[in-house]
């Protein structure tokens, strides 16, 4: 009986130790993911093999030190904000981990390349309360002046309406169309890519740009906040 038990907890073992978590998808853009910290569980990134994936902490979360067990297969900048980490694999089929100090707290990262639903280009750690937040926050404040915004750029890319309330931006396209990576011109001059909830067919961004910059593939398009709007 002893040496059954022992074989059982030798098998065990690689079981426990290849424990780990994964974002959970948008259901109306499963691109854009979220995930709830766990202490001492891996998370699984899956980026596209052409393309990098944005790794967002909480906000205020300062990144400390970034660990990448192979620099070969991955880079792993992160970004001006100091809470952002653009992940970008070298080549097809990479592979590695990823290890994250912030002011907070530590994480661990296994990264990898694949095309399925389980694929981003950006995860953000929430709280409960941030899900519960997002759900209410899909329509402008009552009261609230609405702003507008100029598009240009390519056609197929601009959304069919955009607008924001001075604290949020809500952003529409109709149904069936692909939704673009939406990037957010920072103070710098330099873009980020945006922290969004999809509800009710609306992409709402908790914060408002100048300029809000949309790419697909090699098309791009861009939303700039009419002047005289503060």
């Amino acid at each position: 009986m002893k040496r059954v038990l022992a074989a059982l907890a030798l098998a065990l073992v690689p079981v426990a130790a290849s424990a780990q978590v994964s974002p959970s998808p948008s259901l109306e853009d499963p691109r854009l993911q979220t995930i709830v910290y766990q202490p001492n569980m891996p998370v699984r990134l899956v980026t596209f093999p052409q393309g990098s994936l944005t790794l967002m902490f909480h906000p205020g979360e300062q990144i400390k030190r970034v660990v990448l067990s192979d620099g070969a297969a991955f880079t792993a900048a992160v970004m001006e904000r100091g809470d952002t980490i653009a992940i970008t694999p070298a080549r097809t089929g990479a592979t590695a981990t990823l290890k994250v100090e912030t002011d907070r707290q530590n994480y661990e990262f296994s990264l990898e390349t694949g095309q399925g639903l389980a694929a981003a280009y950006l995860v953000r750690f929430v709280t409960g309360k941030d899900a519960a937040a997002a759900s209410s926050t899909s329509q402008p404040a009552p009261g609230a002046t609405v702003h507008s915004y100029h598009l240009a750029g390519s056609r197929v890319l601009r959304p069919d309406a955009i607008s924001d309330d001075g604290l949020r931006t809500f952003i529409e396209w109709s149904d069936g169309r692909a939704l673009p990576a939406v990037f957010g011109v920072g103070p710098s001059g330099g873009e980020e890519l945006v922290a969004g909830y999809m509800r009710q067919g609306r992409l709402v961004i908790d914060r408002v740009y100048p300029e809000l910059v949309f790419r697909f593939d090699k098309e791009k398009a861009t939303a700039t906040r009419k002047a005289g709007q503060s």
